[in-house]
């Protein structure tokens, strides 16, 4: 199973550990706009793996599209949470 979080924020990479060391899944993707944040926030989630004794596989990216093929995606970005309460009240 794949998952995708959108928005690498503190966030974003808390539920991407969390899911990462409950070993559940085969690959999480971290989706920013900021895509060096992302791929550095997964290779550091990527890196204590050894110490979990998972074996998730991690990426990051700035592209929408990683999120495209996933299973699960989860919004974890602030900007798209006033985007949608603006959608919402209109």
């Amino acid at each position: 199973m794949i998952a995708a979080i959108v928005g690498a924020g503190d966030l974003g990479a808390s539920i991407a550990s969390t899911l990462a060391v409950r070993n559940h899944l085969c690959e999480i993707r971290l989706i920013d706009e900021a895509g060096s944040v992302a791929a550095g926030k997964a290779l550091d989630i990527q890196q204590a793996s050894p110490i979990h004794g998972t074996a998730v596989r991690l990426m990051g990216t700035a592209g929408l599209e990683a999120a495209a093929t996933a299973d699960v995606v989860v919004l974890a970005d602030a900007d798209l949470d006033a985007a949608a309460a603006g959608a919402a009240s209109a």
